[in-house]
């Protein structure tokens, strides 16, 4: 460059310049005289072919490692779908076999004594002025105790029994007035003389003589046992007097109809025993219950019946309603009455077992019963069940019921140890054909957390 004629701060460009090219530059004025050295930057840069093509190699890099990330993000995102997957369809099926065992034990409550049975005498019923809890009578021992099913359906056979139902006609106890032990009363005396029975020989089971009051886990045990002392009994007596309640209003027959627990009475009574033997009691006169029209109409609706504790007594009745279902299903083989009424059931799913409660429960419970298989000697079991006061084929049931129950719990016991397994997260190695452990279970010899 000759001259920068004087102009500060000019860049030039110089071609072929070697990066390591050491360079002086003398700086003189327009008259040829130097002047003081400038301040001069030398750049070196490389050829544009070279550079475009560094920047393309940043640019594949920097793709290529978004790529691999990304890559990376959906093989964790892929896998914890999948555990996530594996998790659900492993707790699926355990909720599956959980709901089938909860079925089966309803079914086994229906032939089971969960609180033992605890009956009056009736000569002793008669002298009682007023229902005594079932605490003061078992403390004097005025009660009939039975602690097995199979002790309360062999005594059952040679000794008569009547359940009694009725409507409570306060809120704390059931008959303040002392009136329905005296209508209790009317109608055994008259069952006894219609039915030609001993009134001495007569034991009458009745909720607040023999439902414990006191304590809470014992009373929900009896009520779990309410379908087997209703089926149980040779005689179902509903106590319907017409009545004013402690709280004001009218009490009867439609009322009765009306209450949770009365409906739950009748409906394992009918389900589990048939209608044999089963009577209401109003104002002096004793009337089956096939002479009355439309009785049963609304019985099967439990759950839109009227409790006092709603919301703590609903769900206290799912597996007493389950079980009873499921030994209907199996009665209605050889009883065409109950078999209308499970046809009614059925067109009411919604109604008699709502979602709410049961989630699916009547589902399972229909699926099991249609696959326990019954004898010729089963059904004639039925059939003389069907018409006389005991119920022997419970026991074959029994039997049956447990051995399922035993088959779930194994599977479960086994869905359990596994699942621990796959708690610690191991993914297991498969072993090749032609191995010792090839057939046997998976053992874990690479650990990821899936945690």
């Amino acid at each position: 460059v000759a001259s920068l004629n004087g102009v500060a701060n000019t860049t030039s460009t110089f071609e072929g310049i070697e990066a390591e090219s050491a360079l002086r530059f003398v700086v003189r004025d327009a008259k040829g005289r130097e002047s003081r050295p400038a301040a001069v930057v030398v750049r070196a840069s490389q050829p544009p072919l070279l550079h475009a093509a560094a920047t393309a190699g940043l640019l594949w890099s920097a793709t290529a490692m978004a790529g691999l990330m990304a890559l990376a993000v959906t093989t964790y995102a892929v896998y914890r779908a999948w555990a996530n997957w594996r998790k659900a369809i492993k707790a699926q099926e355990r909720q599956k076999r959980a709901d089938r065992l909860r079925v089966i034990e309803a079914a086994l409550g229906v032939c089971t004594l969960h609180y033992v049975a605890a009956l009056v005498p009736f000569p002793r019923l008669r002298r009682m002025r007023r229902l005594r809890p079932h605490e003061t009578l078992r403390d004097r021992g005025e009660l009939k105790i039975l602690d097995t099913y199979d002790d309360f359906v062999d005594w059952a056979r040679t000794t008569p029994t009547v359940f009694v139902s009725h409507q409570w006609l306060g809120d704390d106890e059931p008959d303040p007035d002392d009136e329905h032990i005296r209508a209790t009363v009317l109608a055994c005396e008259k069952l006894c003389r219609d039915k030609d029975i001993d009134p001495e020989q007569l034991h009458v089971w009745i909720d607040y003589c023999s439902i414990p009051q006191n304590n809470p886990r014992l009373q929900r045990l009896a009520v779990g046992t309410l379908a087997v002392y209703a089926s149980v009994c040779s005689h179902f007596i509903a106590v319907t007097p017409n009545l004013e309640h402690s709280r004001g209003g009218h009490v009867g027959p439609e009322t009765y109809r009306e209450r949770g627990w009365c409906r739950v009475e009748q409906y394992a009574r009918v389900m589990v025993a048939g209608t044999r033997e089963t009577y209401v009691a109003c104002d002096g006169d004793l009337i089956h219950v096939h002479d009355l029209a439309n009785w049963f109409e609304d019985l099967v609706f439990v759950y839109e019946a009227n409790f006092t504790n709603g919301d703590e007594d609903r769900p206290k009745l799912v597996d007493v309603c389950i079980g009873v279902w499921m030994v209907a299903k199996i009665r209605a083989w050889v009883d065409p009455v109950l078999e209308d009424t499970l046809a009614h059931i059925r067109a009411h799913r919604a109604r008699v077992f709502p979602n709410e409660y049961f989630e699916g429960l009547d589902d399972v419970a229909e699926d099991i019963s249609a696959k326990v298989p019954l004898s010729q000697a089963d059904y004639d079991a039925l059939e003389a069940q069907h018409e006389g006061p005991a119920a022997p084929y419970m026991t074959e049931l029994r039997v049956r019921f447990e051995a399922l129950r035993e088959r779930l719990r194994q599977r479960l016991s086994d869905h359990d140890r596994a699942g621990r397994r796959d708690a610690k997260g191991s993914l297991a190695k498969l072993p090749r054909p032609g191995s010792p452990r090839h057939g046997a279970p998976p053992r874990a010899k690479w650990v990821v957390c899936a945690r």
